[in-house]
């Protein structure tokens, strides 16, 4: 929650100088400063590597680090809490095929986790939601291969579903990538927003900027991507990525 506040932040900023309100960007900023310096203070566990959760005791003193692990635990990386050191220990943790990076990606309970079997809310299952933000995160502080695996996973999971059955899902067992929640559910396209963020962004002007990827194998065409009131096509041949106005 820390991390999404601190992310609130720095978006609010960023449109306060859209508006050109001086006061209240320099106030959102500040906060963000405040909230990832008490982030690093107090949730940051040089054990595992990761931010962990904290309650508070009765005297107001944060208790012991709750240690299981979920994608929450990477959410630190979108609002840019971590330094180069602790994002490099939460990627390694992230991208270790024994916690996080399997072919469905990304559990809510490591794999590792006794109760990952189980492929329920929160145990096991893969959300979309959960995968975007992560995604936020690797688009910050993540290295080419690390970005192209989710993005590529994400959209593999969504588009096994469409194909076969048409389902947008709103949650996917991590074991088999098959829809385990309801099967029509708008975030379930968040997956597909990742593929489509791996080759594009969106510049200060609302125009759409071609992505840096690694050599992505074949050749990929998307139309009718809206930006900035207009539509664009893309296109990437092995990793050559061009935007053109429709």
């Amino acid at each position: 929650l820390n991390s999404l506040w601190s992310m609130d932040a720095e978006y609010l900023a960023h449109m306060a100088d859209a508006l050109g309100l001086a006061d209240d960007a320099r106030q959102l900023r500040a906060e963000q400063a405040r909230v990832n310096r008490l982030m690093n203070e107090i949730l940051w566990n040089e054990d595992l590597g990761v931010y962990c959760h904290r309650l508070w005791n009765k005297d107001g003193s944060p208790a012991a680090f709750e240690t299981r692990l979920t994608p929450m635990n990477f959410y630190p990386l979108i609002c840019g809490a971590p330094d180069e050191r602790r994002a490099k220990r939460m990627l390694d943790v992230l991208t270790d095929p024994k916690k996080f990076w399997g072919r469905w990606i990304i559990p809510t309970l490591s794999y590792d986790d006794p109760d990952w079997h189980y492929q329920g809310y929160w145990k096991g299952n893969a959300w979309p939601p959960a995968n975007y933000l992560v995604w936020l995160g690797l688009k910050r502080y993540g290295t080419p291969e690390q970005k192209w695996r989710l993005a590529q996973r994400s959209v593999e999971m969504f588009m096994q579903n469409w194909t076969q059955k048409g389902i947008c899902g709103e949650n996917f067992k991590s074991m088999d990538g098959t829809c385990n929640g309801f099967p029509h559910y708008t975030w379930g396209a968040l997956l597909c927003l990742i593929g489509l963020e791996a080759f594009m962004d969106i510049g200060s002007d609302g125009r759409p900027l071609a992505g840096t990827m690694i050599d992505v194998p074949g050749n990929i065409r998307l139309r009718n991507i809206p930006a900035g009131g207009r539509f664009y096509r893309l296109s990437s041949d092995l990793g050559k990525i061009k935007i053109d106005p429709e």
